[in-house]
């Protein structure tokens, strides 16, 4: 007998150990309850994700969270893009003028036509300047920071804020909280969008405006807003009295002309 065989006539053979299923987690929902040793095969856990779990909760004590800096409008690009609606729309402006005031010299037409013809143009060009300082120089709607659009604060939100400070922006807190009654909270803006109001953060001005329509890249501006609210009107009411001045000073050429075709 060799030493391998002494060996195997000492120690006796080892009983076999029954594998041990392994416990179900917490909040786990079993399936098949009566196969618990293949438990990895048919459990399901149910968890929810980080994200639903922090936006059902809102932090009490975020008086004392500082918000970031807004973030930064592209304005090179918006400035350039006003400069040429500005230049588009002095420049036809201009051309109006002049046709109009060469369509009524002397001996076009009588004093009542040329007082209607310059009466008009001019309440024209009235309008459009009106309407494109409006646009420029007007509030589209934005969402502005005050307590009732700060407040309350997402947990995750507020947790981004303590974890990094001296961010310039809000890192880490992924989407947009999405709340039923107080409506959707803009991680970017750090400002609640009423619900229902087609509120949306225009990637160009970078901010949230209220019934947003779309960006003009023409005006460099968002064009937001309702029949009486917002930039819409005026929007639309540029462009009306653009198709008018065309037709008007067209009307003002055929009478001028002729009147030069018939002396009497």
């Amino acid at each position: 007998m060799d030493a391998s065989d002494a060996a195997d006539a000492v120690l006796p053979d080892a009983p076999l150990q029954t594998p041990v299923p392994p416990a179900p987690l917490q909040g786990s929902v079993v399936k098949e309850p009566s196969l618990l040793p293949a438990i990895t095969a048919t459990a399901t856990i149910v968890a929810a994700s980080p994200l639903q779990a922090d936006d059902v909760g809102f932090v009490d004590d975020d008086e004392d969270l500082p918000l970031p800096p807004l973030p930064r409008p592209r304005r090179a690009a918006l400035r350039a893009e006003s400069c040429i609606a500005i230049k588009t729309i002095l420049a036809i402006i201009g051309v109006v003028l002049i046709i109009t005031h060469l369509a009524i010299l002397p001996g076009s037409l009588s004093a009542a036509s040329r007082a209607v013809c310059l009466a008009v143009t001019y309440a024209e060009v009235a309008v459009a300047l009106l309407c494109l300082e409006r646009i420029l120089r007007g509030d589209p709607g934005t969402i502005k920071r005050t307590p009732a659009t700060t407040r309350p604060m997402p947990r995750r939100v507020a947790d981004a804020l303590r974890r990094y400070p001296t961010a310039d922006a809000v890192v880490g807190c992924g989407n947009n909280v999405v709340d039923p009654v107080l409506g959707s909270y803009c991680v970017r803006c750090c400002v609640w969008r009423p619900p229902r109001s087609k509120a949306h953060h225009c990637s160009q001005c970078q901010r949230c405006v209220v019934d947003f329509d779309h960006h003009c890249g023409f005006y460099g501006r968002c064009i937001a807003g309702g029949r009486t609210s917002g930039n819409v009107p005026f929007f639309f009411a540029i462009i009306a009295t653009g198709y008018a001045a065309f037709f008007s000073t067209l009307v003002f050429l055929i009478l001028a002309l002729s009147s030069f075709d018939d002396p009497g």
